[in-house]
């Protein structure tokens, strides 16, 4: 983590040590911490609006005639 702080100090010629290698991680830690939250918001979310769309009839599948759908034919593949 030195290495990394001489790094920037001598790319930006500064004579104060300043610890960039804390503001990195530092940074890192809170876009996970931001990132896990919104994520951690949504998927709470996901039920209650799951439950809404089931109750929804636009989003129901109706299939008034089974006879009518048209089942693919599976073969097998032969073996080398």
């Amino acid at each position: 983590w030195k290495v990394i702080n001489d790094f920037i100090n001598g790319l930006t010629k500064q004579k104060v040590a300043t610890n960039y290698s804390l503001l990195i991680g530092s940074g890192y830690v809170l876009l996970h911490l931001i990132s896990g939250c919104v994520v951690g918001w949504w998927a709470s979310m996901l039920p209650r609006r799951i439950e809404q769309w089931s109750n929804n009839k636009q989003y129901k599948v109706i299939i008034n005639n089974t006879a009518d759908i048209a089942l693919p034919i599976l073969t097998k593949k032969r073996k080398r």
